[in-house]
């Protein structure tokens, strides 16, 4: 997918940061999915990512993290 839009388009580079199992889109930079990652053997991996939310952010205290 990255080759053939990077071909079409010339003015845009696209790059793929991961590929996600399942997503959870809350607002706009608002995020939790589950990325899946390839291990050396053939398996496959999943890693919890969150972008945004209230239990990643600094500026929240910890009682509101625990109970987002």
């Amino acid at each position: 997918v990255k080759s053939e839009v990077n071909k079409l388009y010339k003015l845009l580079e696209i790059d793929i940061d991961g590929v996600f199992k399942s997503l959870l889109l809350l607002k706009k930079k608002k995020y939790a999915a589950l990325m899946v990652e390839p291990q050396g053997d053939g398996k496959y991996t999943t890693k919890q990512e969150l972008k945004g939310l209230d239990i990643v952010r600094r500026d929240w205290c910890d009682l509101a993290k625990e109970c987002g």
